[in-house]
Formats: C-alpha cells, structure tokens, sequence
C-alpha cells in the first residue's frame, strides 16, 4: 500500500536531536553512515547532534490527507 507524503527537513536542532536518538537505537549503523558520507564521529551525543545539526539533515516524511 502506498501513502502520499510530503517530505520537510527537520529544522537544526530537531535534526540534531534525530541523530542522537538513531545513534543510540542504532549505534553500529550510525557511526557506519557518519564512515560513508566522509565523516568521523567520537560516539558522543555530542558529536551526533553536531553532525545532524550541521551536516547531515534529517527529513520528516509527513502522509498528505
């Protein structure tokens, strides 16, 4: 099933914010993905809200009514 949605990058802090809470779900993938865009990270929240902030946006998908 398919569902229409619209697609926002999340503003700074919130992107940040994402980035903290996929590092500590997924901690493994998240240091990989920094690897293969060209970036290191320490491991710290930190660092992961930096690298969301400042670097790599995150993007809600939002289902159109």
């Amino acid at each position: 099933m398919e569902i229409p949605v619209t697609a926002a990058p999340l503003p700074p802090d919130e992107s940040g914010k994402a980035l903290v809470d996929y590092a500590h779900r997924n901690p493994t993938a998240a240091k990989t993905l920094m690897r293969i865009c060209g970036y290191q990270v320490d491991g710290s929240d930190e660092d992961y809200f930096i690298m969301g902030r400042d670097i790599v946006p995150f993007i809600a998908l939002k289902p159109r009514l």
